[in-house]
């Protein structure tokens, strides 16, 4: 769990630094129209995923106490994925240059998402 855990965290913390590559390289003309679209989905997008990542995180808290670990696994490494995947908005947008604001807002929603959905290997640690 800590290794899998580990590696969505390591994959978040390395999204700037891919997107500072990428607009270095290429940079799409500005659209502000597209970027207002964009804006507005992945702020959807992002309430709807963390919805359904929470589902899946108590899902395998349940499911840990009753089947074995490795399927409870299958419902945090969602969990965690989906948690993830908001960063990779703060990727789209940041491409098409929005507020620093905003696409700040993507990458610290999704690190607290994982963050907080830390393994059950984590919690008993303490």
């Amino acid at each position: 769990q800590l290794v899998l855990w580990g590696g969505f965290v390591v994959g978040v913390a390395l999204y700037p630094t891919a997107l500072m590559l990428i607009v270095h390289q290429w940079r799409p003309a500005y659209d502000g129209d597209l970027l207002a679209r964009l804006q507005i989905e992945c702020l959807v997008a992002g309430v709807v995923q963390t919805l359904v990542a929470y589902w899946f995180f108590r899902r395998g808290e349940r499911l840990l106490g009753v089947a074995p670990e490795p399927k409870a696994l299958w419902s945090f490494a969602i969990a965690w994925a989906l948690g993830e995947a908001i960063g990779l908005y703060r990727l789209l947008i940041g491409l098409w240059r929005a507020d620093p604001e905003l696409s700040t807002l993507f990458f610290t929603w999704s690190i607290s998402l994982i963050l907080v959905f830390r393994p059950p290997a984590a919690r008993r640690r303490r």
